[in-house]
């Protein structure tokens, strides 16, 4: 095999999911800065992903090439601003609907997370920032 060759083929897929508790409350403008750093690293790195914030509590999931992914996940998992970190799913998946670099969600109503992994995302009220071209989306 060539060099030409080795750089064809793709790198192993990995997807991994997690939960956690914020130590601390986050505002807005904190979900913000963590988002604006996020996305800028999931770039360089080749990642995509979702991230989920409510009550306390991180939801993310997280997808690129595997060594990528597994660095990530340790970095995030030693990171102080969250602890109770466990690991939902690991696996290989792929094909984040959208190639969507990383949204996140702060809900303003109840219901909402599930509304959203159920599909129905406009059924409860809240605010949806979109990572993927930086528009902030008002879900009612």
């Amino acid at each position: 095999m060539t060099a030409t060759d080795a750089r064809s083929v793709p790198a192993a897929t990995l997807s991994v999911a997690y939960s956690s508790r914020a130590t601390e409350d986050f505002s807005d403008s904190d979900l913000v800065e963590l988002l604006t750093l996020s996305r800028r690293n999931n770039i360089r790195l080749g990642l995509t992903g979702v991230l989920l914030y409510r009550g306390g509590r991180f939801l993310q999931y997280l997808e690129g090439p595997e060594q990528a992914v597994a660095e990530r996940i340790e970095i995030i998992a030693a990171d102080t601003r969250h602890d109770d970190f466990q690991i939902r799913f690991r696996g290989s998946v792929g094909g984040l609907a959208g190639g969507v670099l990383g949204t996140a969600l702060r809900p303003g109503g109840s219901g909402l997370l599930g509304a959203i992994l159920g599909g129905a995302a406009g059924a409860a009220g809240g605010q949806a920032i979109d990572r993927s071209n930086g528009n902030n989306v008002r879900c009612r």
